[in-house]
């Protein structure tokens, strides 16, 4: 498989290290942090790296994550991954 990943991660996941990954291609994503070579309008992963990014989305960037939910509502398969504890 192919996998798609937005050209604005900063600390983007290696999928290379996969056996079924063949590629890893950086590009523009309109919505999302990556997705499957030929599922880009089915499949989008997002992902929160932190508790800022999160709270960034959920105050004054707002709007503009509302708008990327409401793009990932078209897709088939959504996902938003948060990579940091609930806990401190």
């Amino acid at each position: 498989m192919i996998i798609l990943q937005d050209s604005k991660e900063k600390t983007p996941w290696n999928f290379r290290i996969y056996k079924d990954v063949i590629e890893q291609r950086i590009v523009h994503l309109e919505t999302g942090d990556y997705t499957l070579f030929g599922k880009e309008t089915e499949i989008v992963i997002e992902r929160k790296g932190s508790t800022g990014e999160i709270s960034m989305n959920l105050g004054i960037k707002a709007k503009q994550f509302e708008a990327e939910l409401d793009r990932m509502l078209t897709f088939k398969e959504r996902y938003i991954i948060c990579e940091f504890p609930a806990h401190s």
